[in-house]
């Protein structure tokens, strides 16, 4: 243990005092302990040096199955199957999309215990163009992946604005996504409140896979 005597001047008593301050080093062999144990933790994260893909941390979209020219969107790490292996849902554009008239493919890919992935479905007509949102833009607004739900959000338009949610439910015993909610509002820009709700394919609730959906088929 190490102690070490400072002077400190205060102003509201304009005297001086004297505080003692006291430094705590631990002993050698602990410290030099403690520091290999931390390099090597350290070293497994960086690394991905675990059994399958379930070390925290390990959050590196799998590359392997993006097409030449595109790159992701948006991306969410799930367990869709629940064995509790992580999973992925990818959202890919073409990077050049504002010039060039390209799909934005959906990826499905299951984890396996060793690491890898496979690639257990691409869906090209699932997720809004970037030009869909009219006036407004990109409509697309997010993606939420819990556990067997995977929610898709859109917001677009002008002076007449609409929001769109599209969710699929993954199926066990199927082994797919299947359509189960594609509805929103529409709304003056100016009156909010003064919503008009819409529901979209919904005879195709519980049947449709994610596969053979279309968001243009209304």
């Amino acid at each position: 243990m190490l102690s070490v005597s400072t002077e400190l001047v205060t102003k509201k008593e304009d005297k001086m005092k004297k505080v003692e301050v006291i430094y705590i080093l631990p002993d050698a062999p602990s410290y030099q302990i403690f520091i290999a144990v931390k390099s090597a933790l350290l070293f497994l994260l960086l690394t991905g040096l675990c059994k399958g893909n379930l070390l925290l941390g390990q959050d590196r979209v799998p590359t392997e199955f993006i097409p030449k020219n595109f790159v992701v969107l948006d991306s969410a790490q799930t367990d869709f199957t629940g064995d509790g292996i992580r999973d992925y849902v990818v959202v890919l554009h073409h990077y050049q999309e504002d010039s060039v008239k390209a799909a934005r493919p959906l990826l499905i890919l299951r984890g396996r215990i060793d690491g890898s992935y496979s690639l257990l479905a691409r869906a090209d007509s699932v997720i809004l163009c970037n030009k869909c949102g009219g006036v407004y833009g990109d409509p697309y607004s997010g993606m939420e992946a819990h556990g067997s739900v995977l929610t898709f959000e859109y917001y677009g338009g002008s002076a007449w604005r609409w929001t769109r949610t599209t969710t699929f439910l993954w199926d066990i015993t199927q082994g797919h996504y299947i359509l189960t909610r594609d509805e929103g509002d529409s709304f003056q820009v100016f009156e909010p409140e003064l919503k008009e709700h819409y529901i979209l394919q919904e005879a195709n609730y519980g049947t449709k896979k994610l596969e053979e959906y279309r968001y243009n088929d209304l």
